[in-house]
């Protein structure tokens, strides 16, 4: 599953960006405990970014997302 760092521009005056956690689906504005794994040139070449919405996402899902282990509770 591909998933764009930003995802929705909400109607809101401003606009609001909204995202999705690759391991839960949750969405929403980034927050404190939202994180992204991936580079810049990961996104400038279109790669799959993971970003996810809680460290309680990022330790359930470190083996099946490909996360290092090490960066989990960051």
């Amino acid at each position: 599953m591909k998933t764009p760092i930003e995802i929705v521009l909400t109607d809101d005056e401003p606009p609001v960006r909204i995202h999705t956690c690759s391991a839960c689906g949750t969405q929403g504005q980034w927050g404190p405990e939202w994180s992204w794994y991936g580079s810049w040139r990961d996104v400038d070449d279109g790669q799959r970014i993971i970003t996810c919405c809680s460290v309680a996402c990022r330790r359930q899902s470190a083996a099946e997302l490909g996360l290092d282990s090490g960066l989990v509770d960051r």
